[in-house]
């Protein structure tokens, strides 16, 4: 906690003048450096705790406090990073300009410790580090799913699974659910992707929510054009793109 600490005030009094309040001004600095401390809160407070005037102190750690009336008064200075400092009383008569030098001493903050939530990475599976899924996770252009990934889709079928994935769009394709990774040619028609299961061709998306079941899948990976496409999957029918699934019997 921050802690009051008397400072060393130097106060002159200067000669009357015809003025319509009572002032208070002088400048906040740094005790070992002497260098001017900038916004810092100064208050002025009456012998009875009073709070009655507060200003910020300047880039010269200039301040001024005008008081409606004369009487006793102290100063209280607090910045972040410095101890918290009150004056000595004084007292301020009838249209008197005093000034004061508050010294502050800088003082350690303690901060809450940073605590920092994540996710362990899952472990890596045998089969489908084998595969190379991991290498190409870290390095392919591609989009690539987990088991909880895929979990999260909440998709009941292939295709809304894949109808998730950004780029990638549900189609009919010969009368069958299937999807799309863009046009072909500028037709008009879809452009289904091929598709690996557990590296291995089958077929083209038509019909892919018979391929495999959701709840079977361990991982994914969509490559949405042939230069995304690694070398191992490229072929004359990927120039859609590709789907490479992996099940989880496989991993």
């Amino acid at each position: 906690m921050l802690r009051h600490t008397f400072l060393h005030a130097t106060l002159c009094l200067f000669a009357a003048a015809a003025l319509d309040a009572q002032v208070v001004r002088g400048r906040v600095v740094d005790r070992a450096t002497k260098q001017p401390i900038a916004t810092t809160e100064v208050t002025a407070v009456t012998v009875g705790g009073r709070r009655i005037g507060q200003t910020i102190s300047d880039s010269a750690g200039a301040f001024s406090l005008d008081l409606r009336n004369a009487g006793s008064y102290r100063l209280e200075a607090q910045r972040i990073g410095y101890r918290p400092v009150t004056s000595p009383g004084f007292d301020v008569g009838a249209r008197e300009v005093l000034e004061v030098d508050l010294n502050m001493t800088v003082e350690s903050i303690n901060l809450d410790p940073l605590v920092i939530h994540g996710r362990a990475a899952p472990p890596h599976l045998p089969d489908l580090e084998r595969a190379g899924f991991y290498a190409r996770e870290r390095t392919a252009p591609g989009l690539f799913m987990r088991r909880d990934d895929i979990a999260r889709t909440r998709g009941a079928r292939m295709s809304d699974v894949l109808g998730s994935v950004p780029g990638v769009r549900r189609a009919t394709i010969q009368g069958r659910a299937g999807v799309s990774l863009g046009r072909s040619g500028g037709t008009g028609r879809a452009c289904p992707p091929a598709v690996f299961l557990d590296g291995m061709p089958v077929v083209r998306a038509e019909g892919i929510d018979d391929i495999i079941a959701v709840t079977a899948i361990e991982a994914m990976e969509v490559y949405r054009g042939p230069s995304q496409t690694p070398p191992q999957f490229a072929g004359p029918e990927t120039g859609c793109g590709v789907i490479v699934i992996w099940s989880r019997r496989q991993a």
